[in-house]
């Protein structure tokens, strides 16, 4: 928070971006806090997670706490509209929990921003379907990334893709780390 009101005192800012990292629970209530007490009208941005231990465990309180501290933006990924899918991702979530924690979050003027990705490998029609219905459920509240599935070189996923018999990787740009999956266990890109 003193490094934030110190930026503003120097450049005039009034709203900052906490980027690189997750931040915790803890940490979020913790720089809302201090703002309230300092009085100091700054808004601010972040990434945190709502799958395993927060989610569902963000009170009403805290989620007035944020907003009355000037959290404006939470970004999260759920990845999938699709529990299949999440599964597939070892990202697993319990939705009704995460709805929870959305839904306060939106009451009191935060905006979640929801990153999703398709085409995963193993993704199926319904698993699009699903995800495409969760983004209908939340429209007008929550703001959605779609991002399209990419593998990145070197990674343990990259290599298990590599591995099988009709897989495909299409680089789009010299320039990009990660590339294009193509396999008749995805879904195609159009």
């Amino acid at each position: 928070g003193e490094v934030m009101w110190k930026l503003s005192q120097f450049t005039g800012a009034r709203q900052f971006i906490l980027a690189g990292d997750v931040v915790s629970k803890r940490f979020m209530l913790g720089l809302a806090k201090w703002l309230l007490e300092q009085r100091l009208n700054l808004e601010w941005y972040c990434q945190a997670t709502f799958k395993s231990k927060l989610a569902g465990r963000f009170t009403k309180e805290d989620a007035q706490t944020l907003a009355r501290g000037g959290c404006k933006v939470i970004l999260n990924g759920l990845e999938s509209g699709s529990a299949h899918v999440r599964e597939s991702m070892n990202a697993p979530v319990a939705e009704p929990e995460y709805n929870i924690t959305m839904e306060r979050l939106c009451n009191v003027g935060i905006v979640p921003l929801v990153t999703l990705v398709t085409g995963y490998p193993g993704e199926r029609e319904s698993d699009l379907e699903q995800t495409v219905r969760y983004m209908k459920k939340w429209e007008g509240r929550v703001v959605f990334a779609v991002s399209r599935f990419q593998a990145v070189r070197g990674t343990p996923l990259f290599n298990e893709l590599s591995g099988k018999n009709g897989a495909r990787f299409v680089s789009s740009d010299i320039l990009d780390c990660s590339i294009e999956y193509e396999h008749t266990d995805t879904l195609p890109a159009n």
